[in-house]
């Protein structure tokens, strides 16, 4: 199956894959309230000491939200702020930009990372 995200395609085939993955999708630069606002009606949030906005590393000048996915992946919208604004009036699945991050792990992730709670 192939699914069109913004400027990507994502081509999802059936494998005997053990482990975890994790997809991230770039939102557009000025709308992460926007964005955060919509998701959190359709998902819990995951945070971390009740903190659901995460900072990514300098280089990237970003700011992510996560999510559990249908199959127990963790999802991310992420917006880097060095990419050029675009207005958005009220935010919508067809806002997303590309996808930006895809992450396969095989060590559990309860392992790597520290635990987080759903809001």
């Amino acid at each position: 199956m192939t699914v069109a995200i913004g400027l990507s395609r994502l081509r999802f085939v059936e494998s005997d894959f053990e482990g975890a993955h994790h997809l991230a999708f770039t939102i557009p630069t000025g709308s992460f309230d926007l964005a955060r606002r919509w998701l959190g009606q359709r998902v819990l949030l995951l945070s971390v000491d009740d903190r659901t906005e995460f900072g990514g590393p300098p280089s990237w000048d970003s700011r992510s939200m996560y999510f559990d996915g249908p199959d127990d992946q963790v999802l991310e919208l992420i917006e880097r702020r060095a990419l050029p604004p675009r207005e958005v009036e009220s935010f919508a699945a067809a806002d997303l930009v590309c996808v930006s991050e895809i992450v396969t792990v095989r060590t559990p992730p309860s392992r790597c990372a520290p635990p987080c709670s759903r809001r």
